[in-house]
């Protein structure tokens, strides 16, 4: 049908920008094919990595679970960004068996060993720290600090606490323009 033959097309321009590692371009096209096919495992592991690795990180964990349902072995990556997903919605228990069931399919020389070790410890702490929560506040530090440096962790705070932590999800548009004024 139009449709199908539409959907391959799209899928296959957005594989070449996904291969680029130019996520979000790859993500609107992999969107538009998964209207058509949401049924596909490979497809929906796709858009949950675009979408961990875009400032909307919270929608990745629907369509990493919906893959991993459909099929546990879509690919080899899907424990540890599931263990990502977990991790970031502080889920910790379940992102550490996440991190290990992927530990379990790497060669001891892998280079992927040290992030799932990693990712296992920053469980771990994360644990500790959850359930001994510190109040914080940010005051002018003044020039002590690159601005390029100080934008990057506010980015990621604000992002990870309001898409993760308290559940509101973004859209697209306010995520671009706080995403623009931090820049």
């Amino acid at each position: 049908t139009a449709e199908l033959k539409e959907s391959l097309k799209q899928i296959k321009e957005a594989d070449v920008f996904y291969e680029e590692e130019t996520y979000e371009q790859a993500l609107d096209l992999y969107l538009l094919a998964n209207e058509f096919n949401p049924e596909n495992a490979g497809l929906n592991f796709k858009i949950g990595k675009c979408y961990l690795n875009s400032v909307l990180k919270s929608k990745a964990k629907e369509y990493l679970e919906k893959s991993f349902a459909l099929d546990a072995k879509s690919d080899p990556e899907i424990h540890f960004l599931l263990g990502r997903c977990y991790q970031l919605n502080l889920e910790f228990d379940k992102a550490i068996m996440q991190y290990q069931a992927h530990k379990r399919t790497l060669s001891p020389q892998s280079e992927d060993m040290e992030k799932v070790t990693n990712g296992i410890a920053e469980c771990n702490t994360g644990k500790v720290l959850v359930a001994r929560p510190v109040d914080v506040s940010i005051d002018n530090i003044g020039s002590m600090i690159k601005i390029t440096i100080f934008h990057k962790i506010i980015r990621e705070i604000f992002f990870i606490k309001l898409t993760m932590k308290i559940g509101i999800d973004l859209d697209e548009t306010l995520a671009d323009s706080i995403n623009a004024f931090l820049r």
